[in-house]
């Protein structure tokens, strides 16, 4: 795995193992959060925007905050 960091934006070049590693410990997370009660609408955006670009994605839905 690689990390960069440019203008602010970093760059992780990963295997596909690590890439499905993060994306379950993302759901996990966000499968606790709905436990304890918590919004989730920032875990599914963070995993949203982790998939932009990834045409096998379909994004989460995330309610607007009221």
């Amino acid at each position: 795995m690689s990390y960069s960091e440019k203008d602010g934006n970093i760059t992780l070049t990963m295997s596909m193992d690590n890439y499905q590693s993060i994306l379950l410990a993302l759901g996990i997370a966000t499968g606790w959060a709905s436990k304890e009660g918590l919004d989730i609408g920032p875990y599914l955006e963070l995993i949203n925007r982790i998939n932009e670009g990834n045409q096998n994605f379909i994004p989460y839905q995330v309610k607007e905050k009221v």
